[in-house]
C-alpha cells in the first residue's frame, strides 16, 4: 500500500506538460463540426418529436408505463451513443 502511495505522489508531483493552443485552422473544423453535429441532431429530434406527436395516448395505465419507460430507455441509449461519439470526435481533432 505505501508502494501504491508513492506512486501516486510521484504522479501528482511530475508537471503536466501543457499543450499548445489549437490553431485558428483547428479551431474553424472543430465549430464547422461541432455546427453539422448540432443540425443533424435538431433535425433528428424533431423528427422524432413529430412522430410522437401524431401518436394518440391510451387511456390505459399500464400502456402508459411501459411506453414510458420504452421512450426513457430510447432516450438515454441515444445520449449515450451521442456522448461517446463527441468524445471519439474531440479525441480526433485533438490529434492534429
Amino acid at each position: 500500500m505505501n508502494k501504491s502511495l508513492d506512486n501516486l505522489k510521484a504522479i501528482s508531483s511530475s508537471s503536466i506538460k501543457a499543450k499548445s493552443p489549437p490553431s485558428p485552422d483547428q479551431a474553424l473544423l472543430g465549430a464547422i463540426i461541432a455546427g453539422v453535429i448540432a443540425v443533424v441532431l435538431y433535425r433528428f429530434t424533431t423528427s422524432i418529436e413529430a412522430t410522437l406527436g401524431r401518436q394518440t395516448l391510451s387511456d390505459n395505465f399500464s400502456v402508459s408505463i411501459i411506453s414510458f419507460v420504452v421512450y426513457s430507455f430510447y432516450l438515454s441509449i441515444y445520449i449515450d451513443v451521442l456522448s461517446e461519439r463527441a468524445i471519439f470526435i474531440l479525441d480526433e481533432i485533438d490529434k492534429f
